[in-house]
């Protein structure tokens, strides 16, 4: 068992390795552009999302009235929604998997001993970490025990203040690939069904703290990056005394 975890790390770090090569170079270079900023393990979304949300509620000061000025908050984030929407249709590269495929990985994450709802109970249960970032890890690496190049899988984060089953999350994130039709399927366990990313973007829009005025961010971002925070599946990250063994036993399911 040792040995399986230790080659299944090896073969994630090797994934990581290969991304690195091609990122942006620094945080101060860090751009609001989803084709910019999609390789680069080094962006922290939660600096740029508030740096994007200050940009806005700057140009929406002028206006008087409260409700006025989070409609037009609202109206600017959800125009870089768009474009990330638009941008998505010409990155990545095509695969050969199925919806019905995308859809049996996405019933896995509710059944499986680890990341299934009941398996999560274990290291969460009170609720207060929820692991869609480990769900998103299982995705992105069943992908890849199928064949499926990173080059057609991509993480899909939100940023901004959420509320679902009654708690608040300031992030979401899930695992998208890339359909021989051009299409991003989503593969969210939250979700009643895989979702095309513009589906996906509209159910989860409506968990927005203002569901009237929604001004939470979506990004495109590589499949290896594991958190909003800088980095992507590193050791010291996925040995975080808080997630007591999650990624360890997750590890060791790989099997």
């Amino acid at each position: 068992m040792k040995l399986l975890r230790a080659l299944v790390f090896s073969t994630l770090i090797l994934i990581v390795a290969s991304a690195c090569a091609t990122r942006a170079p620094a945080r101060s270079d860090v751009v609001t552009s989803m084709k910019e900023t999609g390789d680069n393990l080094d962006v922290d979304l939660m600096f740029l999302y508030e740096r994007e949300k200050e940009a806005a509620r700057a140009q929406s000061k002028p206006l008087q009235n409260p409700k006025e000025r989070d409609l037009l908050i609202s109206k600017l984030i959800e125009e870089k929604n768009i474009a990330m929407i638009e941008g998505s249709k010409s990155i990545g590269t095509p695969s050969a998997i199925t919806f019905d495929e995308a859809e049996k990985l996405r019933a896995l994450t509710l059944t499986h001993r680890i990341v299934g709802d009941i398996g999560t109970r274990q290291y969460d249960i009170d609720f207060e970490t929820g692991f869609c970032f480990g769900r998103a890890m299982f995705v992105h690496y069943e992908l890849r025990r199928l064949g499926v190049l990173d080059s057609s899988i991509r993480k899909v984060f939100v940023i901004g203040g959420l509320y679902y089953q009654r708690r608040g999350w300031s992030f979401h994130v899930a695992t998208a690939v890339k359909d021989s039709n051009g299409d991003w399927l989503v593969i969210d366990g939250l979700m009643p069904q895989v979702m095309k990313l513009p589906q996906w973007t509209n159910a989860v829009q409506s968990w927005d703290r203002k569901p009237f005025s929604p001004s939470v961010r979506f990004y495109l971002t590589s499949p290896e990056k594991f958190r909003p925070l800088p980095g992507g599946y590193d050791e010291a990250s996925l040995n975080d005394p808080r997630y007591k063994g999650y990624f360890r036993d997750l590890l060791n399911s790989f099997n």
